[in-house]
Order: C-alpha cells, then sequence, then structure tokens
C-alpha cells in the first residue's frame, strides 16, 4: 500500500513538472525554427547580445502561467548563459518580446552567499517579466571593478570590450 501511494505521487509529480523543467531541444531541431525565426527580426547585437552558438545547450521552456508575461522561453547556456522569451502569435508562431544574457568576468569577489565570479548582465524587455525598465537596454554589474562599479560607465559601448575579453577565451 505504501509503495502504491508513492508511485501515484511520483507520477502525479512527473505530470506536474511537465511545464516546470524546460526540455532540451537541438540546435538543428524542427521545433527550434519558430524561435530563432522570431530572434532573426531583432537587431539583438546593438543591443549587445551574442550570436546562439550552434552547440550551446539550449532547452525549451512551455509557460502555462499567463500571469508570467511570456508563453515560451530559451534558456540558453554556452559561452554565457541567457534567456529568450517569447509571445504566441497567429499561425503557431512566435514574437521576441525579451532576452537577458549573462556574461562571466575573470574576476572573483566574495558574497555573503559565497565566492562568485564577477558578471555583466545585459537585460532588455518588451514585456514585464524581468522587473526591469521595458523597451530599454538594462546594464547590471555585479563584481569589484573599480571601472564597472560607476554606475556612470555601464553603457554598452563601455562595456563592449569586456564583452569581447570575457567571450573570445571561452
Amino acid at each position: 500500500m505504501k509503495f502504491k501511494s508513492i508511485f501515484i505521487i511520483v507520477i502525479i509529480l512527473l505530470n506536474v513538472s511537465c511545464d516546470i523543467f524546460p526540455e532540451k531541444i537541438e540546435y538543428n531541431d524542427a521545433e527550434l525554427k519558430p524561435y530563432l525565426k522570431a530572434i532573426a527580426q531583432i537587431d539583438r547585437k546593438s543591443m549587445g547580445f551574442t550570436e546562439i552558438e550552434k552547440d550551446a545547450d539550449i532547452r525549451l521552456e512551455q509557460n502555462s502561467n499567463p500571469e508570467k508575461g511570456y508563453d515560451r522561453m530559451l534558456h540558453i547556456y554556452g559561452s554565457t548563459s541567457r534567456t529568450v522569451s517569447f509571445k504566441l502569435i497567429e499561425n503557431n508562431g512566435y514574437v521576441w518580446i525579451g532576452e537577458q544574457e549573462i556574461f562571466e568576468g575573470p574576476n572573483e569577489f566574495k558574497t555573503p552567499d559565497g565566492i562568485f565570479n564577477e558578471n555583466i548582465i545585459l537585460t532588455y524587455g518588451k514585456s514585464a517579466i524581468s522587473g526591469h525598465q521595458l523597451n530599454e537596454l538594462n546594464i547590471t554589474y555585479r563584481g569589484q571593478n573599480k571601472f564597472l562599479t560607476n554606475k556612470a560607465n555601464l553603457t554598452l559601448e563601455n562595456l563592449r570590450p569586456f564583452l569581447k575579453e570575457w567571450t573570445s577565451g571561452k
């Protein structure tokens, strides 16, 4: 009886988790094409976002909670980490509504939670998902680089050399 109850609980959790855990998807998979098409409609390079690597670990999240502001989200792990969000439009197409990319730097810094690598986070959203200002590039730096902790220096133009250096060796 106890085994049967545990089995039923496991089945329920697996069914519920289908929307919680993003499924792995390959870059060349036909299922990814509508998302790549939506991404291609945006001048992401001008916002500092990099190309998606063909060998990146890509995960597709299918959101079942409309209050979150997006229908699908790609979680992409390569030389950087990023999420890309989409809204479903007519004919099963998608439109890009936001992206966040994290660039990890070489220097470490201490926090009460442990030791971490410095990072620069670029966030752009057309929909209220991230909590950042909408329709503009939001830049965050976490670390101890004196130049980068100066908020006036957090412009894409000032950061491009750091982003290039941090991604060139990966």
